[in-house]
């Protein structure tokens, strides 16, 4: 999968909720606290898409967690908390503002040219 445009066309207006005409990327490297930004990142920001959490999903993800420790269940046992590659392409990265992928280098020439 190939994204044919990795910047947006800035606003013609001044709007607060405008997407600006750029796209951050987190090489995610193995223990570098990269699950940690990405998790700040996914529950402070909109628009985060990561290997470790989503913004559109970050919060209800919490919630379930929250409660499989009051049920004293294993919070790892299934949720969005981890979204393999395979699922990030599927989401797709469209409205993505901040990418973090925890993945090979050639994911970002792959998915978004040179």
């Amino acid at each position: 999968m190939r994204m044919k445009k990795l910047t947006r066309e800035p606003s013609k207006t001044n709007k607060a909720d405008s997407h600006p005409p750029i796209l951050y990327g987190h090489v995610h490297m193995a223990k570098t606290g990269g699950t940690s930004l990405n998790g700040i990142f996914a529950n402070t920001f909109e628009r985060v898409c990561g290997h470790k959490g989503y913004s559109y999903d970050a919060f209800q993800d919490n919630e379930r967690a929250k409660m499989k420790v009051k049920k004293g269940q294993n919070i790892r046992s299934e949720g969005r908390s981890r979204v393999f590659l395979p699922i990030m392409q599927e989401i797709g990265f469209e409205d993505c503002d901040y990418i973090s992928a925890e993945t090979s280098w050639s994911f970002w020439r792959d998915t978004f040219g040179r």
